[in-house]
């Protein structure tokens, strides 16, 4: 097995445990899912790869608790419930961000797509909500299902690095701003 395969096999494995901590420990259909209040996601590096996994995984939820969600009063039900949906989606997207750093940080230019970045091809990534996540020159372009919109709307993550720290700004895509997490309005 080559570098990146361990990695990739190390973050599959990582995230799928915390999806079935987080499923094992809801304790309402409500709160289901975790929310960012961060406008960004913060990503540090290493020399460590499996630091840099535990890095990127951990700041999909860092300071977060099943209590920081809350329903907004004009939203209905079925909107909140897609809304969470999608945030805990979100986190099959932890894989792609950081081959993307890694690759980034090894190379100075993004991976055009993931079999550049040594990922898995888009579709592997499915969940309830999401049918692909495509990396496409760096930018990892989410695409979700029918569940949430009639069409196939996206959430565009894309890279901001400056030496060895990076941030995803998730604002862009075809997604509509009342699915969206709080951190990609």
């Amino acid at each position: 097995m080559n570098k990146w395969t361990k990695i990739l096999l190390i973050t599959v494995c990582f995230v799928m445990i915390v999806f079935i901590a987080n499923m094992l420990f809801s304790t309402s259909s409500k709160q289901e899912t975790l929310s960012s209040h961060h406008s960004q996601e913060e990503v540090t590096f290493s020399q460590n790869p499996q630091k840099n996994i535990e890095e990127v995984l951990s700041s999909d939820n860092k300071n977060n608790t099943k209590d920081d969600i809350q329903q907004p009063v004009n939203e209905t039900d079925e909107e909140y419930m897609k809304k969470n949906r999608i945030s805990d989606d979100l986190s099959v997207t932890a894989p792609a961000k950081l081959a993307v750093a890694e690759y980034y940080k090894e190379k100075n230019i993004f991976p055009k797509n993931n079999e550049e970045a040594g990922i898995g091809e888009p579709n592997d990534f499915r969940t309830k909500s999401i049918d692909s996540v495509e990396i496409d020159n760096g930018k990892i372009i989410v695409t979700f299902n029918n569940i949430i919109e009639d069409n196939s709307s996206t959430i565009i993550f894309t890279p901001n690095f400056i030496d060895d720290f990076s941030s995803w700004d998730c604002k862009s895509g075809t997604l509509s701003q009342k699915y969206r997490p709080t951190e990609c309005q």
